[in-house]
């Protein structure tokens, strides 16, 4: 205890020692520190020596450190300056703002302190001087440094749609060959001979922008016109007067006044350019139509297109069609046929299924073209029929449709395509699972009285899978028989719920490269009042309800052929020339003509008939002359000429000459009933025998 309290005795005294000798000999400080290091030099810092103890660093002052305020509870003001011992790059903290401080200039009663404050929602600028102090007045505008590259400033961006002399400048600066100064409002362009861009001779008046303006190199853009610089497509119109121009639609235009479309404007629709006709406005177009496959025109209640458009061809989706098999087509389908001229035009329907709800009427003289590779029920342009109603209802003379199917969908009614008018052409058709009659040409009932149906074609034409009959050519009311001078040519008619062609009371009518097959009725039905038309080698079989039927009522019809199938004839005057049947080369009211029959390798005792009218009172005057040689060499024959007489139901020949050579082939004649002529082979093997008649029917 007495040692603690001793040697804290003897600290004291030497602490109170020191204090006393540095008071009185502070100059000896300095001596000792002279004779370590030197002169000591106002504002140098000391530091400790490992050598020479306490000594002096020339480097270190106080100016060369920097003081910071970390603790603060204020912002710094300008006296927070040189005097308090800030330099710039002195950093500040506020605590009670949390915000940080940077000196940029410490100029005494002067400083300059900025904010550096990170907190990514900042409305402060940082950096040069005279930048802004937040966003204020600043929506919508870009910063730039300033003129005089001394700070940041708000400036607001030149309009981008006005071409002007300075923007061409300053895009084209350094890439740009020219003599002279810039136009304002000039477009640049390349010059084609030597791949510079350069000054062009259009401004931005001419065109809207560089898009629509669809800029070529070299193309001179004076004679386009912008729909859209007008208030609306009339005002358009009025300025181009009779200048050759070219209207470009780039965007939805109001028509909301009557008004026309010269001959010497071109009317180009982009994409997206479509001009809507209101209520009660007519738009009389008859310049030129330049447009895609989409919608260009739009009517609102009674608004229409009429004129004389100058265009090849129209196309349903200019009118807003679809052709996606879901879509209701009708309605435009309907204002195209409405936007034809009167005189008739062409429709191209491209590839799709249009589906409708209602009757395509086709009221004025035109042409229907789809696509023409196939007529099946799978075609590349169907026509789609949703409902109970005719597909195609042809009520104008001269109508051609071309590469069409039209289709039923379930539960159909009603028939495929009614033709009421003459001159009409089916070509590359096909028509298939209606819930009515496949093809009606002619009359439905008394309400066809002045109907003419005369001059029909079909060309090509598949009808298949309807409810009903297939083709039916029908002059039933008509005053005459109006369904006359029609041509077939490779028609097919097969798996139809009735017929596959069925003729009503029509005449004159030719029929070539027929095929119907499995259908419930007939394949082919001749009915009362059909006469004097002709079949030319069909095919017809596998049909339910007949292979050709003539019904009783029906006469002076032809068919030639070799026919496999069964043939009834209940009618009258029909020439039927096949193997096996009955020959009938002359019937009522014939005046007389020329008739040839041929029969291939008849057996030995096998006949061939000729039959003639057999009616009371008439007499049939002629010659007929009979041949018959070997099936396998036809140098031999015999040939026997008769003189041939009726008299009232008798018939007699005589015979008046005969030629033979090498033995020929023997036959005879006889009359096996009143107005038949039988031909019978007495060779003892298979021959030929033809038949051939001359003569005049007097009634």
């Amino acid at each position: 205890m007495f040692n603690k309290k001793f040697g804290l005795i003897a600290l004291i005294l030497c602490v109170v020692l020191t204090i006393g000798y540095f008071a009185v000999n502070t100059g000896a400080v300095s001596t000792i520190l002279l004779a370590i290091q030197g002169a000591i030099t106002d504002g140098n810092l000391i530091k400790f020596s490992g050598t020479n103890g306490i000594g002096v660093d020339s480097g270190l002052s106080s100016s060369n450190v920097t003081k910071n305020r970390f603790d603060a509870t204020s912002a710094p003001t300008v006296n927070d300056d040189v005097d308090l011992g800030y330099m710039v790059g002195s950093r500040w903290c506020d605590i009670m703002a949390a915000k940080s401080y940077i000196c940029l200039d410490n100029t005494n009663g002067a400083a300059v302190w900025t904010e550096t404050t990170q907190s990514g929602g900042s409305e402060t600028f940082t950096g040069l001087s005279d930048t802004p102090a937040n966003y204020t007045g600043g929506s919508l505008k870009f910063v730039r440094v300033n003129a005089g590259e001394t700070a940041l400033e708000f400036a607001e961006e030149a309009d981008p749609t006005v071409d002007t002399d300075a923007e061409i400048k300053a895009i084209l600066v350094d890439e740009v060959i020219k003599t002279g100064d810039f136009t304002a409002g000039r477009i640049a362009k390349i010059n084609n001979a030597t791949g510079i861009i350069e000054q062009g001779t259009n401004t931005d008046t001419d065109v809207a922008d560089a898009v629509t303006k669809k800029h070529t190199q070299g193309t001179d853009y004076s004679n386009i016109v912008i729909c859209a610089d007008y208030a609306h497509p009339d005002d358009a119109i009025t300025a181009i007067s009779t200048s050759n121009k070219t209207l470009l639609v780039t965007e939805v235009e109001t028509c909301d006044t009557n008004f026309t479309v010269p001959a010497n404007v071109t009317v180009r629709f982009e994409r997206g350019g479509k001009w809507t006709i209101n209520n009660g406005i007519t738009v009389t177009f008859n310049g030129q139509i330049d447009a895609g496959l989409w919608q260009i025109f739009e009517y609102v209640g009674t608004g229409t297109l009429t004129g004389t458009p100058q265009v090849r061809e129209f196309n349903p989706q200019w009118f807003g069609a679809k052709g996606d098999g879901t879509t209701d087509d009708i309605t435009a389908i309907t204002n195209t046929i409405a936007a034809l001229p009167t005189n008739g035009g062409t429709i191209r329907f491209p590839y799709g299924t249009y589906r409708i709800t209602s009757s395509i009427t086709l009221d004025k003289k035109c042409k229907i073209i789809g696509v023409t590779t196939t007529r099946s029920a799978t075609a590349p342009v169907i026509i789609l029929k949703d409902g109970d109603f005719t597909g195609i209802l042809v009520d104008a003379s001269g109508v051609t449709i071309d590469g069409i199917c039209v289709l039923g969908d379930e539960g159909n009614g009603g028939m495929g395509i009614h033709i009421r008018n003459f001159g009409c052409t089916l070509q590359n058709v096909g028509v298939h699972a209606q819930g009515g009659i496949g093809i009606h040409v002619g009359s439905l009932s008394a309400e066809a009285e002045f109907l003419n149906c005369n001059y029909w074609r079909m060309i090509d034409v598949t009808v298949g899978s309807n409810t009903s009959h297939g083709i039916v050519f029908d002059a039933s009311g008509m005053l005459e028989a109006n369904v006359t001078s029609g041509i077939t040519t490779g028609v097919q008619s097969n798996d139809n719920g009735g017929d596959g062609i069925r003729l009503i009371l029509c005449s004159l009518n030719n029929f070539e490269g027929i095929l119907t097959e499995g259908n419930t009725g007939a394949g082919i039905h001749l009915l009362s009042g059909a006469s004097n038309n002709a079949f030319w080698s069909p095919v017809t079989e596998a049909n339910s309800g007949g292979d050709f039927i003539f019904d009783g009522g029906s006469y002076y019809n032809t068919l030639t052929g070799s026919l496999y199938y069964a043939v009834t004839n209940n009618g009258t005057g029909n020439f039927i020339l096949a193997r096996n049947h009955d020959i009938f080369p002359f019937g009522a009211g014939v005046r007389g003509g020329l008739k040839n029959v041929y029969q291939t390798n008849i057996a030995a005792s096998g006949t061939l008939d000729l039959a003639l009218c057999s009616q009371s009172g008439h007499s049939n005057l002629g010659i007929l002359i009979v041949g018959c040689w070997r099936s396998a060499n036809q140098g031999f024959y015999t040939q026997a000429v008769y003189a041939l007489m009726s008299m009232g139901v008798t018939y007699t020949a005589t015979q008046i000459g005969t030629q033979s050579a090498g033995g020929g082939q023997a036959f005879s004649l006889s009359m096996v009933a009143n107005g038949v002529l039988r031909v019978t082979n007495d060779a003892a093997d298979a021959s030929d025998i033809g038949i051939q008649f001359v003569g005049m029917y007097n009634i």
